[in-house]
C-alpha cells in the first residue's frame, strides 16, 4: 500500500513541476509587458513634458519597447533634439536610437544609435559652430543615485568641422577606470610632480578616465606641414576640476578654476614618432596650450629631419637637437630598433621645446569667432 502512494507521489511530481513553472512563466510575461507597457507611457509623458519647456524641442517618428524576454529595450526613431538651454544646439539620428537595460542589471543602461548622427553646436553667437557627424555611437551608463555615471562611450567614422577647420577619426572611445579606488600622484605645478598619492573620491573618479583614438586625420593644408595622419593614442586621463562645455566660454572659465589635464600610461604613434609617457596639459591666461610630459620616444631624429625639409626648424636647430640626443639616447635599445630617447617635452608660449632646446614656434591658437 505504501509503495502504492509513493508510486502516485512520483507521477505526480513531474506534473506539479511542469504547471509550476507555466505559472512562474505566465506570471513573469504579464510582469513584463506590463512593466514593458508602463514604461512606454512614461517615455512618451517625459517627452510630452519635454515639449512643454520653449528651450527644447524633441521630434521623432514613433516609440517602441521590445527586448522580451530578458531586456527592456525603448527605440525611438529618427529622433531630433534642439535646445538653447545653452547655447544652440541640434542633435539629429538619421534612423533608431535604442536604451536599454536588462532585468538583471537595471542600473546599467546602454544606449547605440544605429544610423548617422549629427551635432551642432554654437556656445553663444559670437562663436563659429561645431559640428559632428558621425555613422553610430555606443554608449553606457550606470545610475549613481540621482546621476548618470558614463562607463563607456565608442563613436565611428566621426568627422569634426570648425570653419576651415577638418578632423577625421576612425574610432575615438571613453571608459571609466573600473578600479574602486584610482591612485594618482598629486601635482605641485604644470611641469613638476611629487611622488605622493591620494585616492581618489567618488567625484574624482567620474572625471577620470581611459582615452583611445584611432586613425586621426587633421587638416593636410596644415600651415605647420606636421604630419597630418595620428595613426594612434590611448591615455589615462584625470580632469582636475569640472569642465561645463556649455559656457559662454568654457575653456577659460575652466583655466580660472585652476583646472588642467594630468595625463598618465601615454602612448601614441605619429608619423615616424612612436611614445610612451605622462605628462600635464592646461591652457594659460590667454587661453594658450601649456603642456609638459616626460616620454620615451623613438623615431625622432627622422622626425628632426623631416622638421627640417619642411623649414619648420632651421638645420642647424636640427643638427643641435639630434646631437644632444645623444646623451638622452636609451641604452637599452636592441640592435636593429630605433634608438630610443627619455625626453622633457614642454610647450608654453607658443615654444615647442626638448628640454632646453627650443626646437619650434607654433602658432597662436585663434579661436574660431564668426
Amino acid at each position: 500500500m505504501k509503495l502504492s502512494q509513493s508510486s502516485k507521489r512520483h507521477q505526480w511530481l513531474p506534473r506539479i513541476s511542469v504547471i509550476t513553472l507555466l505559472l512562474i512563466s505566465a506570471g513573469y510575461t504579464y510582469l513584463w509587458f506590463n512593466q514593458a507597457h508602463w514604461l512606454e507611457e512614461r517615455v512618451n509623458r517625459e517627452i510630452a513634458l519635454l515639449q512643454t519647456n520653449q528651450k527644447t524641442t524633441l521630434v521623432h517618428e514613433g516609440v517602441k519597447v521590445t527586448g522580451f524576454p530578458w531586456k527592456l529595450e525603448v527605440k525611438i526613431h529618427n529622433p531630433r533634439l534642439a535646445s538653447t538651454q545653452w547655447g544652440a544646439m541640434l542633435l539629429q539620428i538619421d534612423g533608431l536610437l535604442e536604451v536599454e537595460s536588462t532585468v538583471w542589471s537595471p542600473e546599467i543602461i546602454v544606449v547605440n544609435a544605429l544610423g548617422k548622427t549629427k551635432l551642432t553646436y554654437t556656445p553663444a553667437p559670437q562663436f563659429a559652430s561645431l559640428m559632428l557627424e558621425f555613422e553610430d555611437f555606443q554608449g553606457s551608463f550606470e545610475i549613481y543615485h540621482k546621476d548618470y555615471l558614463l562607463k563607456t562611450l565608442k563613436l565611428y567614422d566621426l568627422h569634426l568641422k570648425m570653419l576651415k577647420n577638418r578632423v577625421k577619426v576612425k574610432e575615438i572611445s571613453l571608459s571609466m577606470p573600473i578600479q574602486g579606488k584610482l591612485i594618482r600622484p598629486s601635482l605641485t605645478s604644470i611641469a613638476t610632480a611629487t611622488s605622493q598619492e591620494k585616492i581618489l573620491s567618488n567625484s574624482d573618479r567620474s572625471r577620470s578616465f581611459a582615452l583611445k583614438i584611432y586613425r586621426m586625420k587633421i587638416n593636410e593644408d596644415s600651415a605647420t606641414k606636421l604630419p597630418s595622419l595620428l595613426e594612434s593614442v590611448e591615455a589615462t586621463i584625470h580632469l582636475e576640476e569640472a569642465f561645463n562645455p556649455f559656457a559662454v566660454n568654457p575653456f577659460k572659465e575652466w583655466t580660472a578654476k585652476g583646472g588642467f589635464l594630468e595625463i598618465e600610461k601615454l602612448s601614441f604613434e605619429w608619423g615616424s614618432l612612436k611614445g610612451e609617457g605622462d605628462g600635464t596639459f592646461a591652457f594659460d591666461h590667454k587661453s594658450q596650450p601649456l603642456a609638459a610630459f616626460s616620454t620615451k620616444i623613438s623615431g625622432l631624429e627622422t622626425f628632426l629631419d623631416h622638421l627640417a625639409q619642411e623649414k619648420i626648424i632651421r638645420k642647424n636647430i636640427a643638427s643641435m637637437a639630434k646631437l644632444s640626443l645623444g646623451l638622452l639616447q636609451d641604452k637599452s635599445t636592441s640592435y636593429g630598433e630605433s634608438p630610443r630617447h627619455t625626453i622633457a617635452l614642454s610647450l608654453q608660449k607658443g615654444d615647442l621645446s626638448i628640454g632646453p632646446l627650443t626646437i619650434a614656434k607654433l602658432p597662436k591658437i585663434e579661436w574660431p569667432l564668426r
